[in-house]
This record gives C-alpha cells, sequence and structure tokens, in this order.
C-alpha cells in the first residue's frame, strides 16, 4: 500500500514538473478607479479554461485592498488568451467592457487600470401582471395585503393553468416600498427572465404580506400562528383557486419563505401535504432561539402526501446561527425519506438583496423540471 502511494505521489510530481515547465504563471491585478457596490465581487472570464471558457461567475478574483483584485493562473506557454472583467453576471460589469488579449511566452504580471463605467444592466423582458386582492382580515388575524403576479400572457392564453408559488414576506419581494430592510427580492425581475428565457414554466406567484406588529408570533409555533397557516393553506388557496387559473393539486402548488418564514413555510407544508406539495425554505429558523421545529415535526410525523423540500443557508452574520439548524433538518428529512435538496451559498447573508440571487436555484429546482432547452 505504502509502495503504491510513493509511486503515484512520485508519478504526480513529475507530471506536475511537466506541466509547469511547459507553462507559465500569469498574473492579473486589476486597479478600479472607484469601489465595486457593496458585496459585488470582480470576476475574470475568458476563452481560456483557466479563466472560465467565458462562463459567467466562474472564476473570482480576489480582492486585495478596497479597489485591488487579482489572480494567478497557470497557462501553456504560446496559448492565446482573451478576458473581460465583470460582476460574474450578464447584467453587471463595466462599459466600455474591455476585451484584453496577449499571447503567454513567459511569467507574466497584467497590471490593468479599469477606467470604465460600472453598471447593472438591466434586460427587458415582457413583464408579469399584477393584481391586489382587496384587503381582508382572516379570521383572529390582523388585515394585510396580498398581491399577486402571473405571467405576462396570462390575459391572452386563456386555456392555460398555471403551478403556484405562495411566499411569505410578500411587501420584500417585488419593491422596496414598505421593504423592512429597504431590499427587495426582484422576483418580478427575476421571473420575466426565467420565463422568456425558457427555463422555467410561466408561474403565479401570491405574495403575502406580514404585519409588522404580530409577524413573530404569526411566524410561529403559537395559537395566532397555527390560524395564520389555516389563513394561508384554505382560506386563501381557495381564494386563489376560484379567482386564477392554476393546476389546483399539491403537487403544483409551494410554499416558501425566508428565516421566520422558512420555519411557518415548513411547518404549513408538513400539515398540509394534502395542500402544498412543495416548499422552499431560504435560511429557515428551524432551530434558533426560541424556535425548534423538530418536535413539532416529530408530533406530526412523516407527511402523508409527497413533499418536496429545498433549503439552503448562507456563511455570515445570522446564518452563522441558522446553519447547524439546516443541516440537521436535511439528515432529518433524508432519515424519513423526504425529497429534498440543500444548498450552502458562501459569502451571503439573509437579507433581501442577497435573497435576489439565491431564490433562483430554488425557482430552477421546481420549475425547471421538464422544461426542454435549446442545445
Amino acid at each position: 500500500m505504502l509502495r503504491t502511494l510513493l509511486i503515484v505521489i512520485f508519478i504526480f510530481h513529475i507530471s506536475f514538473f511537466s506541466v509547469a515547465q511547459n507553462a507559465a504563471f500569469v498574473k492579473v491585478e486589476v486597479e478600479l478607479n472607484k469601489p465595486l457596490p457593496e458585496r459585488q465581487a470582480l470576476h475574470i472570464r475568458g476563452d481560456h479554461g483557466m479563466m472560465g471558457k467565458w462562463e459567467f461567475g466562474k472564476v473570482r478574483l480576489a480582492k486585495k485592498r478596497n479597489m485591488t483584485w487579482s489572480g494567478i493562473f497557470l497557462i501553456p506557454r504560446g496559448d492565446s488568451v482573451s478576458f473581460l472583467l465583470d460582476g460574474g453576471h450578464p447584467d453587471k460589469g463595466f462599459e466600455p467592457a474591455d476585451t484584453f488579449s496577449f499571447v503567454v511566452r513567459k511569467d507574466t504580471s497584467l497590471n490593468i487600470k479599469m477606467q470604465g463605467k460600472w453598471v447593472n444592466r438591466k434586460p427587458e423582458f415582457p413583464q408579469g401582471i399584477f393584481y391586489q386582492l382587496p384587503m381582508t382580515t382572516p379570521e383572529g388575524l390582523r388585515a394585510r395585503k396580498v398581491t399577486v403576479r402571473t405571467p405576462h400572457n396570462y390575459t391572452d392564453d386563456t386555456l392555460r393553468e398555471y403551478p403556484v408559488l405562495y411566499l411569505l414576506d410578500g411587501q420584500s419581494l417585488f419593491d422596496t416600498e414598505g421593504s423592512p430592510d429597504g431590499y427587495e427580492w426582484r422576483l418580478d425581475e427575476t421571473l420575466d427572465s426565467l420565463e422568456h428565457l425558457g427555463l422555467i414554466e410561466p408561474i403565479i406567484v401570491v405574495g403575502i404580506d406580514h404585519v409588522f406588529e404580530t409577524r413573530s408570533v404569526e411566524y410561529s409555533d403559537t395559537e395566532i400562528g397555527a390560524r395564520f397557516r389555516s389563513y394561508i393553506s384554505e382560506d386563501l388557496v381557495e381564494t386563489i383557486d376560484q379567482q386564477f387559473r392554476t393546476k389546483d393539486s399539491a403537487e403544483h402548488r409551494l410554499i416558501g419563505g425566508a428565516v421566520a418564514g422558512g420555519f411557518v413555510s415548513l411547518l404549513t407544508a408538513w400539515e398540509s401535504s394534502d395542500v402544498f406539495g412543495k416548499v422552499m425554505v431560504l435560511s429557515p429558523a428551524v432551530r434558533i432561539y426560541d424556535n425548534d421545529i423538530f418536535p413539532l415535526l416529530d408530533s406530526l410525523g412523516t407527511p402523508e402526501h409527497t413533499v418536496d423540500v429545498f433549503m439552503d443557508v448562507g456563511e455570515f452574520g445570522l446564518d452563522e446561527k441558522i446553519e447547524p439548524g439546516v443541516r440537521q433538518l436535511k439528515h432529518y428529512l433524508d432519515s424519513l425519506d423526504v425529497d429534498s435538496e440543500f444548498k450552502f451559498v458562501p459569502n451571503s447573508i439573509p437579507d433581501g438583496e442577497n435573497m435576489a440571487e439565491r431564490i433562483k436555484p430554488a425557482l430552477l429546482h421546481f420549475f425547471g423540471k421538464g422544461i426542454k432547452r435549446e442545445p
């Protein structure tokens, strides 16, 4: 065994030495004319495999100082290299978008001073249609706003029925007005683009506002919380199915939310698996402070009907406290053979700005299945 290991190590060193002899180190150091927006990183995107083969978001540079970013790449001598610098996304980058090209002859250090203007581009796609349900006061609860978003061609394609996504904290989904943290999930722009590009099937979204004074008790295991969950799974679902062309079965209904909204979404799906067959929980507060969802799930037992769960957790801030519970939740669901997907999201915290990116994998997971994409 030891002899085999030594042979493998020897071969590895010989191979690496051979590659290194025929390759050169290319250091790319970029000095910006102003800092990037908060939580934005600089990415390199080029034609070489070391630079991601032009794929967005694959190769991130390291931040050295406030306005200096760098990366080191091992590239065969004689190769021609071309690359761009951007924000790792088609909507984020520099104008003008300069292309840098050169032939690798030896170890090289490129010092680039970027003078272009940083922009967050918003491509135009057909926009969804918004409806405002009349303000109602559910029994035992406070009145709240419910916003419904349909695909852009909802009124034209009158025979089509759609799956429905119910999301909590509705005032943070589509704009910053009324959002407690001043951020929005930009869910409307995300859906417009994903639907237009054929990456997900068109869906209806129901955004359920919280009431600030009672959110903490509605989003927890209390008597008021039970009334709130019943209002969603019974009253609201019935209203939506009556007023909109929905696919009115559990496999086509999803409930979701973030942090405490994730807690109540999971509990609602467990109690009403005949209504919600899918649940999306982003940084769910399943075991933090006074919340502990596991005794509640144990008391309810395995859902009578199939439930598909998507969960994620970030890395910083509140997520550091949330993460152990989320990982425990994944193990718990696996022990029950419940379908679930878990994603760890580095360099992320549970606020609206990050949720705008973090909701995309969830949408693709639930609504991208079976979509026929162009090669």
